[in-house]
């Protein structure tokens, strides 16, 4: 059988319409000659164009709700088309009636055509849709349908399209209606207006001051290396007085004033570096042999010392007794 036309695919999701989902499905059974008693034929069919929750629910159904087109039908209506007002599409429906507006590239026809699909829907008066189509409108196009004081909703769609060719439909301040105006270029504009050029001129001359300045600098010659030394040493010294350079050189390590030792007397070394053994006097202007450390002889070594003790006592190594050992 030749596919002569496509039927539109149904979901069941809050969205879509489940009424004209059955209008499309009737004219699409009967350009393919499935007649409303060939059950099997027209119940396959249907079967194709469901998606989603309603191939879901489709499978859900016993072999007896599916043995006849008319017990499939009046269950399909019963689960998306005859809604309560409970039901989330309803209520999806209600909210997108009572905020849709006209998009800017929209036509007034399909703008027409929705509000009426969610009204039937919703089982709304024409007075209903007549107060939305002109609440949706623009400002000034709605301002020219309302004054004309129309009845029905027919009426206030020929007077905004009437309004539209007139030039009423603007939307953030840009016109779409049909008789277009010619766009003047630009450059014209920017000549007609004394103030632009002035402001073009000025730039021009702040731009050509600030390229003789940048010009003017690279030209200069470049400082030879012993200038810039120069230039450096006078820095450092104009950063730094006098009286601060003077402290910085006395505290070099040459000119650091002498200590001495608290048990020795000796110079250039302190106490807890101190190698006399505390023993006989202490000569701060004697230097020891053994350490270099003025303040005491070398007999008076801690140095010596440790050596008398080691010949004295030869095997003492600094272990434990050789009784303590196993």
């Amino acid at each position: 059988m030749e596919k002569l036309a496509p039927c539109r695919k149904f979901g069941g999701y809050p969205h879509e319409n489940g009424l004209v989902f059955l209008r499309e499905f009737d004219s699409f059974a009967t350009l393919h000659n499935i007649m409303p008693y060939e059950n099997q034929r027209r119940i396959a069919a249907f079967h194709l164009q469901l998606t989603g929750p309603a191939l879901t629910w489709f499978n859900s159904l016993t072999f007896n709700d599916k043995s006849s087109w008319e017990k499939l039908n009046e269950l399909f209506k019963r689960k998306y088309v005859n809604l309560d007002w409970q039901s989330p599409t309803i209520m999806l429906e209600n909210e997108v009636f009572e905020h849709i507006k006209l998009s800017p590239g929209q036509a007034l026809e399909d703008f027409y055509c929705q509000l009426v699909e969610k009204a039937q829907l919703l089982h709304k008066a024409d007075h209903d849709i007549l107060t939305k189509f002109i609440k949706g409108l623009p400002e000034k196009l709605a301002f020219f349908v309302r004054a004309g004081n129309h009845k029905d909703s027919n009426s206030a769609l020929s007077a905004a399209k009437m309004g539209e060719a007139y030039g009423y439909r603007l939307h953030d301040e840009i016109s779409v209606s049909a008789i277009k105006q010619q766009i003047t270029p630009k450059a014209v504009v920017a000549e007609q207006n004394p103030s632009v050029v002035h402001e073009l001129k000025s730039q021009i001359q702040d731009l050509t001051s600030a390229i003789q300045k940048l010009s003017a600098q690279s030209e200069q010659p470049r400082q030879q290396p012993q200038n810039r030394r120069q230039n450096y040493q006078n820095f450092r010294q104009s950063d730094y007085p006098k009286e601060q350079r003077d402290y910085n050189l006395n505290r070099r390590p040459e000119n650091r004033p002498p200590f001495y030792c608290h048990a020795c007397k000796g110079p250039q070394h302190f106490r807890r570096d101190c190698m006399w053994d505390g023993e006989g006097q202490a000569n701060p202007s004697s230097q020891c042999q053994l350490c270099s450390q003025y303040g005491h002889s070398a007999s008076h070594c801690l140095r010596f010392s440790s050596q008398q003790g080691n010949r004295q006592n030869p095997g003492d190594t600094g272990h434990a007794p050789s009784g303590d050992h196993p």
